[in-house]
């Protein structure tokens, strides 16, 4: 006896994006129903496998090398705090002001990151979760986002109204992104699973892509100049940025 399996559609891992739902039951347990609806994973990258380059010494290239020297050495939780805090300071460049914080995180990310967590045109994880992500974490060390339940009687549909939970995963094998729903007699809890590395990964190549667009704008172009860094200081007091 064990769970049993029903799939209605997968997205196949060799590029394939065919999003569908798969519930779970349990036999010994009828109640305990799990809904799993697969992701996309467009862009996968091995830290061991990064080469050094050299880095733009006025742009925001250190925040990103910053992040994957993180991953490289496994240092987990601090990758993944300085990738979630690289959407803020992109935004606050493109969209300066006071107030407008996280609509301005949840444009980025939806604008950038979205083609890295989309398949069939649907968002696995949208830019106010990412951001809701973000505060969570960098606040409060949590990946708990929601306390509200989904109220669609839809499982497929219901595990894209709210979103309660990140799973993240460090694996030696790839971990395919899942947005999915575990269901009892009296409550439903939604998820997206996924590894830490892609997610640092995907919020690198987004703030590349970003960069590329940035530089066009004259008004960007020079706040990228200006953005705060760490210096070396060296014996001759000389100093360099790092």
């Amino acid at each position: 006896m064990g769970l049993t399996l029903r799939v209605r559609s997968v997205m196949l891992k060799n590029g394939h994006q065919l999003p569908g739902a798969a519930v779970l039951r349990d036999p010994v347990n009828p109640e305990h129903v799990g809904a799993l609806l697969w992701g996309s994973s467009k862009a996968r990258s091995s830290a061991s496998s990064l080469q050094p380059r050299v880095l733009d010494r006025r742009s925001m290239d250190h925040l990103v090398a910053g992040v994957r020297e993180a991953v490289e050495r496994e240092c987990w939780y601090a990758a993944l705090s300085l990738a979630l805090m690289i959407p803020d300071a992109c935004a606050a460049i493109e969209r300066p002001g006071n107030g407008i914080t996280g609509d301005r995180y949840a444009t980025w990310v939806d604008t950038y990151f979205a083609p890295h967590v989309t398949a069939g045109g649907v968002p696995f994880l949208t830019g106010r979760e990412l951001y809701r992500l973000r505060c969570r974490f960098l606040h409060q060390a949590e990946f708990w986002l929601s306390d509200r339940a989904p109220q669609d009687a839809d499982s497929g549909r219901a595990m894209f109204e709210v979103l309660n939970e990140i799973i993240l995963y460090v694996c030696e094998m790839d971990v395919v992104p899942s947005r999915g729903m575990s269901e009892t007699a009296t409550s439903r809890t939604t998820s997206y699973s996924v590894a830490v590395r892609d997610v640092c990964e995907w919020i690198c190549l987004a703030t590349e892509a970003w960069l590329l667009h940035a530089r066009v704008n004259a008004a960007s172009s020079v706040a990228i100049d200006r953005a705060s860094r760490i210096h070396r200081m060296h014996m001759d007091g000389s100093r360099t940025p790092i």
